[in-house]
């Protein structure tokens, strides 16, 4: 099954993450105790920078690459999918 995922800054717009496997993203972020429409925030960004390693090569967009620097730059973010 297809999904979008998406995150939202606290202040902010929605934005789509860039994922072409996003239940297998998804189920990542369970594992590190994130559930569905929940907050991540700076204790969220060791876990994820972990998950960062382990994902693809340099040429693909990396999803948690992008969450790491939303929170960066954000603080928190809400995370969520949409079938």
């Amino acid at each position: 099954m297809s999904a979008n995922v998406y995150w939202q800054p606290v202040s902010t717009g929605t934005k789509c993450l860039p994922t072409s496997a996003p239940q297998r993203f998804l189920e990542s972020l369970r594992a590190i105790g994130w559930s569905d429409g929940g907050y991540m925030n700076d204790t969220s960004i060791s876990a994820l920078r972990g998950l960062s390693v382990l994902h693809g090569g340099p040429d693909q967009d990396n999803p948690y690459s992008h969450l790491v620097e939303a929170i960066e730059r954000h603080g928190s973010v809400r995370v969520w999918a949409e079938y």
